[in-house]
């Protein structure tokens, strides 16, 4: 796991990670925590908004982490929101992230940065390009030998 690998606070590695969700562009993560209650007694002064800072200070590692483990080509600008056991939320509570679809999983946000990924890929759109001119050019060679033979 990310958030519990070498070189991050220790109390990362307690963290679950409870739901994630992606505003449509694919931009920007979101990424709902929670610590279990077990462990909360063992935090001490440190407590949530301790923890919440270690994640936020941690971003960019934990997107560099990301873009090297192939995760994500492009990593999105990732939001960490504490999300206690069994919380609800409305997307008005979302206050960081305007865009974000409620109904997204990770599976479903991986299918879609694997889509855009595939119709914005460069070499893609070139080797599509290249293969309409090659099928119109096939056409209009087969049309010219037709028009010689009549």
């Amino acid at each position: 796991m990310i958030l519990g690998s070498d070189g991050f606070h220790e109390h990362l590695a307690q963290i679950r990670i409870s739901n994630m969700t992606a505003s449509e562009d694919g931009r920007n993560l979101t990424i709902f925590w929670s610590i279990p209650e077990e462990y909360m007694e063992t935090l001490g002064k440190l407590g949530v908004q301790g923890i919440d800072v270690i994640l936020n200070n941690a971003k960019k590692s934990i997107r560099q982490r990301l873009a090297r483990e192939n995760a994500y080509r492009k990593v999105p600008t990732l939001s960490f929101v504490n999300a206690p056991a069994g919380a609800q939320f409305n997307k008005s509570d979302l206050e960081g992230s305007p865009d974000l679809s409620e109904e997204s999983s990770p599976s479903a946000t991986s299918k879609w940065a694997k889509m855009w990924r595939e119709k914005h890929n460069a070499k893609l759109i070139a080797k599509r390009e290249r293969k309409r001119s090659h099928q119109m050019l096939g056409l209009w060679q087969l049309n010219k030998e037709l028009e010689e033979l009549e």
